[in-house]
């Protein structure tokens, strides 16, 4: 039996606490805040693909105005119902409103501690704490950072967040390694991972695809001053000499002159040296 027949319930009756003609006005006004106001979207490959069907795009603002008859368009091509998929198919979850799944979520920024029972501003642990005991907890489906890692920066915070929760799914390995001081610590290193399923099906609830287009956006890559990438043969041989220079000087090949020809001098290289001549 896969793991969404247990949560399975069927049909059930839907609460209506607005009638046609409310919800009518609600999605007309919806609309006219999509058109005339517009929405931002800070990914360039969604403004080339809203502005390729006819929105109205402001790229300096990152804001398109989408006409109404495209979002109608596009939503009578949206499916009444997908599946949430993992890694392995026994642990898919239908969304078609005949299944309910508990799940924990929230990203809260206080906890009780389970200790001293003090409310306290949430750490890096208490996510690593509570992403296990929603491991063992069979009736959660699915699940994703519970507090925040209020003791990291915010500027990193996220990865501290995720850290903390992927390490519910990896297994360690401690090994002594060599420091820079020469001595050796333990140190503990990912392995591999352990939980898969339920790993997959909680970074999809809030990943994002970001293509290397939409990486300009974000990232902003000095230009180079010539226009493209080149090697100086004088920068080069430069290199090559200062290589070869013994400590303390400057190693010169010298050469005398053969009769009736031209000096030789160069810096001491061995595929520079003419045969038989000694670097002095």
């Amino acid at each position: 039996m896969a793991y969404a027949d247990k949560c399975f319930v069927g049909r059930r009756v839907k609460l209506g606490l607005l009638d046609e003609e409310d919800v009518r006005q609600i999605h007309a006004a919806t609309l006219d805040v999509i058109e005339n106001v517009g929405v931002r979207f800070h990914s360039q490959r969604a403004l080339d693909i809203l502005e390729e069907h006819g929105a109205a795009v402001d790229r300096e603002s990152t804001v398109a105005k989408i006409p109404a008859e495209i979002v109608e368009r596009a939503m009578s091509t949206a499916p009444s119902s997908y599946t949430l998929g993992a890694r392995d198919p026994e642990y898919d979850l239908p969304l078609d409103g005949e299944h309910v799944y508990i799940s924990s979520d929230g990203c809260g920024v206080f906890t009780r501690d389970a200790g001293t029972g003090e409310v306290r501003s949430s750490v890096k642990q208490d996510l690593a704490d509570c992403a296990r005991v929603v491991q063992a907890l069979d009736n959660v489906s699915a699940t994703s950072a519970v507090v925040s890692a209020q003791d990291c920066p915010p500027e990193t915070r996220v990865l501290h967040e995720f850290d903390a929760w992927a390490s519910t799914f990896g297994d360690t390995v401690t090994e002594l390694e060599l420091q820079p001081s020469g001595k050796y610590k333990p140190v503990s290193r990912f392995a591999s991972f352990v939980n898969v399923p339920e790993l997959i099906a909680m970074f999809r609830s809030f990943a994002d695809v970001v293509m290397p287009e939409d990486l300009r956006a974000y990232v902003k890559v000095p230009a180079l001053s010539t226009g493209a990438r080149q090697i100086s043969g004088s920068a080069l041989r430069g290199q090559m000499s200062a290589s070869c220079a013994r400590p303390g000087g400057r190693c010169r090949a010298r050469a005398r002159r053969p009769r009736n020809g031209p000096r030789w001098r160069n810096r001491c290289r061995s595929n520079a040296r003419p045969p038989g001549r000694r670097c002095r």
